[in-house]
């Protein structure tokens, strides 16, 4: 059986509706908290089948105020890169994996949206991403495309918002999976920080069903391109 590490940046932060879809399909998944415990990475509990990186709001990872153990985090992604392990990177974490694939960070304020998302070829996710789906950003900065890697979905004017890289390697630029509670979560765990007005979090609301809708059929084609079953059938 497949266990996946998944590398929590904040307590608010978690795999949300993504959870149901690996439990459904047998596979196992162990969150790890660096900024809890520092030393996990030098225990025999490396990532073994594959490693997903959560999102990190309020922090970003060029403008203050800056990820903790920012460094740390990168030699985990290094390792896992070395060993051609499938990593799935979720806002922050795309950032984090586009650094590690020598890209760059593009520096933005914290913010909270709600974006269209558009398939730039009928391929992507093997066939199994939508033709358009809504993707919620909730993060401080924003991953830039890094090289070598292909958009396979954008924002109507153009901005990259999921790429593949190594072919096992995915980073979305907002949580496919993110449920509401998780923003509220964070809001009320950084006080001091500005999320933007009520009117964002209440789009995000609004978006629950077709986020929820379109993330069966991706979850598909994630499956696949990350080899997380020893079934890759096209109903996996």
């Amino acid at each position: 059986m497949r266990t996946i590490t998944v590398l929590q940046n904040t307590d608010a932060e978690h795999l949300g509706l993504v959870e149901d879809h690996l439990e459904g399909r047998n596979i196992r998944f162990r969150y790890v908290r660096p900024a809890h415990d520092s030393d996990w990475i030098r225990t025999a509990e490396l990532p073994k089948d594959g490693l997903i990186l959560l999102g990190a709001a309020p922090y970003g990872t060029v403008s203050k105020p800056i990820l903790p153990l920012l460094d740390h985090k990168m030699k985990i992604i290094d390792t896992t890169l070395r060993k051609s392990l499938p990593i799935l990177a979720f806002g922050t974490g795309a950032q984090l994996l586009s650094l590690a694939l020598q890209g760059e960070v593009i520096p933005s304020e914290l913010a909270i949206s709600v974006d269209t998302a558009y398939r730039t070829t009928d391929d992507a996710l093997n066939g199994y991403l939508p033709s358009e789906y809504p993707i919620v950003t909730f993060m401080r900065d924003a991953p830039a495309v890094p090289p070598g890697a292909t958009v396979l979905a954008e924002s109507k004017d153009g901005k990259p918002l999921l790429y593949q890289a190594h072919e096992n390697c995915l980073g979305f630029s907002g949580h496919p999976g993110i449920k509401s509670a998780m923003i509220e979560d964070a809001i009320v765990q950084a006080p001091g920080y500005d999320f933007g007005d009520a009117a964002q979090l209440n789009e995000v609301r609004a978006h629950q069903k077709s986020l929820e809708d379109a993330l069966v059929s991706m979850m598909i084609g994630i499956i696949q391109i990350t080899g997380w079953m020893s079934d890759q059938s096209p109903h996996a």
